[in-house]
Order: structure tokens, then C-alpha cells, then sequence
């Protein structure tokens, strides 16, 4: 029954008699050269305008250069789907659509 009791009495010793506790302790903030009172200036952020271009077929590219990384991302957006189906052509769509996800 004694040994939790001292147990706890040393800790709670310990937690009140802690330096960074005490009231002469400075706070961070009025210590000086504190990396975390350092200010800088917001960062300048100048987006690259993309160029647009239409090609002979109506397709509408945007081209956007970025030379940090050697990638190329290309993203397709296509127009299609049976809101855009003939009426007379009923069926196309599916059909279309079939066969671009196999690649045939």
C-alpha cells in the first residue's frame, strides 16, 4: 500500500519542480533567436499561364511547361455518351464506349 502511495508523491515531486513549469522559466516566445518567432515573407506564387490551342478537328488542347520534373501528364476529356447519340443511331454510345476501354 506504501509504494504507490511514494510512487505518485515522486512523480507529482517531480512535476512541480520541473524547470520549464516554474515562473522564472522565459517562454519561448521572449527568448531570443527562436526559430519559432522568426517571420518571413508569404511566398510569391505565379502560376505558368497554359496556352490554348484548337486543332483543325475542334479539339481544344491547353499546353502548360514545367521543366523541374521530366514528366508529361495528360489528362482527355471527351465528349461523349448517349446525350450526344443520333436518334436514328441508337446503340452508338455503348458501343463506342466498349471499344475504347479495350483498345479496339
Amino acid at each position: 500500500m506504501k509504494r504507490p502511495l511514494i510512487f505518485i508523491l515522486i512523480l507529482f515531486s517531480g512535476f512541480f519542480a520541473s524547470p520549464s513549469l516554474s515562473a522564472d522559466a522565459p517562454t519561448p516566445s521572449v527568448v531570443e533567436n527562436n526559430p519559432r518567432t522568426m517571420t518571413f515573407p508569404p511566398p510569391q506564387f505565379r502560376p505558368a499561364k497554359a496556352e490554348r490551342r484548337v486543332l483543325s478537328n475542334g479539339m481544344i488542347l491547353y499546353l502548360k511547361e514545367d521543366h523541374e520534373l521530366p514528366l508529361i501528364h495528360l489528362d482527355a476529356m471527351v465528349r461523349t455518351g448517349s446525350v450526344y447519340e443520333p436518334a436514328e443511331k441508337i446503340g452508338l454510345a455503348p458501343l463506342t464506349g466498349a471499344v475504347m476501354r479495350t483498345g479496339g
